[in-house]
């Protein structure tokens, strides 16, 4: 009788320590994957009148992003009629930050919209909602013409951003990273959150 207990006891600490090691080593899988946190908030602040700032994500909707590993603030300035953005963005091991003035196309009582006509193929409408507290995006591919290369015609589609929490996306991007044992490992803790 001794001697079952012992076992018992034996596998169920084998058990538990390969239960550890699976989450240390999806742990590591999902850091190489995703080896930054991004900031946790996106907001709107409205100061005066004069002075818009925004903060975020930028996620293209219902798409999968190249470098979604990225984080923007955007300034703006009725005064001067423009908006500056500056973007941090991680690919595999380099860091690439690029700030970019924007002339303001409209700026009303509840919203601000401005344009980046600077690429070759496309277009983009940026719009701050002042009720909303969103920031969103449009990419509109150039009509046809002597300036447009025809290698732009793959740009078939519309595409619509929107600037989102950076803790949201980074969840999201923490869990497509997990591998199949990373899941088998934490099904405990899905069943207990499920759990009445």
């Amino acid at each position: 009788m001794r001697q079952r207990i012992l076992r018992a006891v034996g596998i169920l600490l084998g058990a538990l320590v390969l239960w550890i090691a699976l989450l240390f080593a999806a742990g590591a899988v999902v850091d190489s994957r995703v080896p930054i946190d991004l900031p946790p908030l996106s907001n709107v602040n409205v100061v005066n009148d004069r002075y818009v700032s925004a903060k975020g994500t930028w996620v293209i909707d219902g798409e999968r992003q190249a470098a979604p590993l990225q984080t923007t603030e955007i300034i703006c300035e009725r005064e001067f009629m423009r908006c500056t953005s500056a973007t941090a963005q991680v690919d595999g091991r380099s860091l690439h930050v690029n700030l970019d003035t924007y002339e303001i196309a409209g700026w009303e009582k509840t919203r601000i919209v401005f344009v980046d006509t600077a690429p070759t193929c496309a277009d983009y409408i940026f719009t701050i909602d002042f009720s909303t507290k969103a920031v969103s995006g449009l990419r509109k591919k150039k009509p046809n013409g002597p300036s447009v290369p025809a290698d732009c015609n793959t740009l078939d589609k519309e595409l619509r951003l929107s600037l989102r929490s950076g803790f949201k996306v980074s969840l999201s991007l923490k869990d497509e990273a997990l591998p199949w044992f990373g899941h088998l490992a934490i099904s405990p803790f899905k069943l207990l959150r499920t759990a009445p």
